[in-house]
């Protein structure tokens, strides 16, 4: 009994050294997260400088290689600002950063990466990083996430978060607002620019089995529909179109993928979003790609971008002749 009641004041007492460790480098920020926080101040930046009605760009990396702001803007004449930054941050920190740029009369575009949709307080490296070091982010959380993250701390990131940022750090390579235009688009994505090994690493990319995993309720439905709800609310219009995607036959062949991509436009539109296009018609072969399934070259990205203007066309068109559309709250547009 002696051994089972030591062993037990331990394993608490090793639990509690660990989270006051955790504790106490919290808000201390690390290189590899400042590239998306570097990343959001500066779109948010550019965002404050537009007045009147603007369209925003809502997703991880997906939107910010693959839309291209200067066409939308010049078709459709609105402000553009490109929110897309990192699908890593995850769905609560993407809305969150949402609705501090979105103001009554906006449009917001959501090309969400397909895994965004699946959020059931996962948690990623990306998350751990960011998270920790923004404790008033951490706070606004789930419980469930919270506690996912604390317990997710490696050693090695324990140890950044003490250390904090090198003495003359800036943030380098292809990633940060260094390679962002002024709409916040990703630049420097050329087919000229790509590197051997990144045309490598998309040419052997296999298949996500998104499907596979995903759950028709899960917290991201109820973020989702909540996010429509505060839309409504601030005669905001929300528009949630299918991001480019590395295509792969297996998400025609295997019947849970397919199932997945088929079906996930309708069931969005049963949650109450406001859901556009066929999933399986935004995929691409993979010399459309620079260096993931989701980040198209600067050339491809004018094909994709060509495609979202004629498919968000019917919304966008009444939105500018009658300057909104009536809103059904919490069930997307009537038409």
């Amino acid at each position: 009994m002696k051994i089972i009641v030591g062993f037990f004041g331990g394993f608490c007492g090793a639990a509690l050294l660990w989270i006051l460790l955790v504790m106490g480098q919290l808000g201390n920020a690390t290189p590899d997260s400042q590239w998306v926080r570097q990343a959001y101040a500066y779109k948010r930046a550019l965002s404050d400088k537009i007045s009147g009605p603007k369209i925003v760009i809502v997703g991880g990396s997906a939107a910010l290689f693959s839309i291209n702001s200067i066409a939308l803007q010049e078709r459709y004449h609105r402000p553009v600002i490109n929110l897309g930054v990192n699908a890593g941050v995850s769905l609560p920190y993407i809305l969150e950063q949402a609705k501090a740029v979105l103001t009554p009369g906006d449009t917001a575009l959501l090309p969400l990466e397909y895994p965004l949709y699946n959020y059931n307080y996962t948690i990623n490296p990306v998350m751990v990083d960011f998270y920790l070091s923004e404790p008033g982010l951490l706070a606004r959380q789930a419980w469930q996430l919270q506690l996912k993250l604390l317990f997710a701390v490696t050693p090695e990131r324990l140890i950044q978060g003490y250390r904090g940022i090198p003495r003359g750090f800036s943030v380098q390579g292809l990633y940060g607002p260094h390679h962002m235009n002024a709409h916040g688009d990703q630049t420097h994505s050329e087919v000229a620019r790509q590197s051997e090994n990144q045309k490598a690493i998309v040419n052997s990319l296999t298949p996500r089995y998104h499907g596979k995993n995903f759950s028709k309720k899960n917290e991201a439905w109820n973020l989702l529909t909540a996010f429509q709800h505060w839309a409504d609310s601030r005669n905001i219009c929300l528009i949630f179109i299918p991001p480019s995607f590395l295509f792969q036959q297996a998400y025609i062949t295997d019947p849970v993928e397919n199932h997945f991509y088929t079906t996930l436009p309708a069931l969005a539109r049963k949650k109450g979003l406001t859901y556009l296009g066929r999933p399986l018609e935004y995929m691409f072969p993979p010399d459309y790609y620079f260096d993931t399934p989701y980040h198209l070259t600067a050339e491809a990205r004018q094909i994709y971008t060509t495609r979202i203007i004629e498919l968000i066309g019917p919304i966008m068109n009444k939105e500018i002749i009658h300057s909104h559309v009536q809103r059904i709250p919490g069930s997307g547009y009537r038409f």
